[in-house]
């Protein structure tokens, strides 16, 4: 089969043929893997270390981060595998032919949500180097910066993906 007719597949809506398939089951359970730890380490291994010590914070991210793991490659890992279509796509059983717009808008919230958060960890970051620094004044108590900087990176990936 050409690549011209293996990338014609991959743009359509209908499953794909174990042929066809430009990856395979270690290229998508490495994806679901990094988007699993990704996700539990940013928002849990952020206040871990308020609560436990750094054995137990281990132990508890690891653990974690398995169970995460385990639970995103079991929603979508099977039927993505097995029949070579996405996530969205495999949902059409028990949402219907019309349900598919479900889980893409909850899949739009959660994207927006999870690049919420990364402003928000980008801008408190920025705020904590300035402090560090020694450029922000001792009087502003970084509730100014923390808006500024969250426009400011909104503003660079807007002009980045325009």
């Amino acid at each position: 089969m050409s690549l011209a007719e293996g990338g014609l597949a991959d743009r359509s809506a209908w499953p794909l043929l174990p042929a066809e398939r430009t990856w395979g089951r270690w290229r998508l359970a490495i994806a679901l893997a990094t988007a699993a730890a990704a996700t539990w380490c940013y928002l849990i291994g952020e206040y871990v270390g308020y609560y436990l010590n750094f054995f137990q914070g281990a132990a508890a991210l690891t653990g974690g981060c398995m169970i995460g793991m385990l639970l995103v490659f079991l929603a979508a890992g099977p039927i993505c595998g097995r029949f070579g279509i996405d996530s969205v796509a495999a949902t059409k059983p028990q949402f219907g032919s019309s349900g598919w717009v479900i889980p893409s808008l909850m899949q739009i919230i959660s994207i927006i949500g999870w690049n919420s958060l990364l402003l928000i960890f980008f801008a408190k970051s920025a705020t904590q180097l300035l402090r560090v620094l020694g450029l922000m004044p001792a009087a502003m108590s970084g509730r100014e910066i923390v808006p500024a900087a969250t426009l400011l990176a909104c503003s660079l990936i807007y002009f980045s993906l325009l």
